[in-house]
């Protein structure tokens, strides 16, 4: 069972080929990232995928693929992952995201689970099974989306303060937080994706017997969007 989960943007700007003259911007985020992922693989170099995606209503896991269709994102198809739901026709930007930071370090993906961003959502189905060995989780989530004017939701009074919260739950492993039912009202009014994720993971570390502890290796918002790295560990 996994003793590691990893937290990880969920912004496609993260792939060079899509970030394009945005490459250099977010070179520091994307080096974190990619560090988080190896280090989430453990031993058995697999991780499991949790990607938000407002686009669900519930924790599905994405089809398996014979290839990665970055093809929404203007790039060519690549391998070895799933990123459609079910009907095969919507692609989950987030789920290219981690399939592409997984290849980039050679990983491997033991399952990819589309999450909804809302945590009442997410938790009112079984956690996905987090397996077996030495696997570990990536979350791919991101904090608000709307502080500053430039941001994808502008500005909203009040994200600043969320986001610097939000921070100090994912160091300090507050589980009490991503499960406080008021999380659900956050989703909207600052236009949050990754709180379904967290709240899955905070289910699930809270079920497991030992203390788990946290470090945010980066916080950064380039595009108004908070963007986190860090990395859960439960034992020494």
């Amino acid at each position: 069972m996994t003793t590691r989960i990893a937290t990880v943007p969920a912004t496609p700007l993260l792939i060079p080929e899509v970030a394009a003259g945005a490459a250099a911007e977010f070179h520091d985020v994307r080096g974190a990232a990619l560090q988080r992922v190896r280090w989430a693989a453990g031993s058995d170099n697999r991780v499991i995928i949790l990607a938000a995606d407002p686009g669900v209503r519930s924790v599905v896991e994405l089809p398996a693929s014979s290839s990665l269709d970055l093809s929404a994102l203007g790039l060519p198809t690549s391998s070895d992952a799933a990123t459609r739901d079910s009907s095969g026709t919507r692609p989950v930007v987030s789920a290219m995201v981690g399939t592409w930071l997984a290849a980039a370090v050679e990983v491997e993906i033991a399952s990819i689970w589309a999450v909804p961003a809302d945590p009442a959502q997410a938790l009112a189905h079984p956690t996905p099974d987090l397996g077996q060995g030495d696997v570990g989780v990536v979350l791919i989530a991101d904090g608000s989306a709307t502080r500053t004017p430039k941001a994808p939701g502008s500005f909203v009074e009040g994200a600043l303060e969320f986001d610097d919260r939000l921070i100090d739950a994912v160091s300090a492993v507050d589980v009490d937080y991503f499960l406080d039912p008021a999380r659900v009202d956050d989703v909207e009014r600052f236009g949050v994706q990754g709180l379904g994720a967290w709240a899955v993971a905070a289910r699930f570390a809270r079920t497991q017997t030992g203390e788990w502890s946290g470090e945010v290796d980066l916080a950064a918002d380039p595009l108004g969007v908070q963007y986190l790295v860090a990395g859960w560990r439960q034992g020494p």
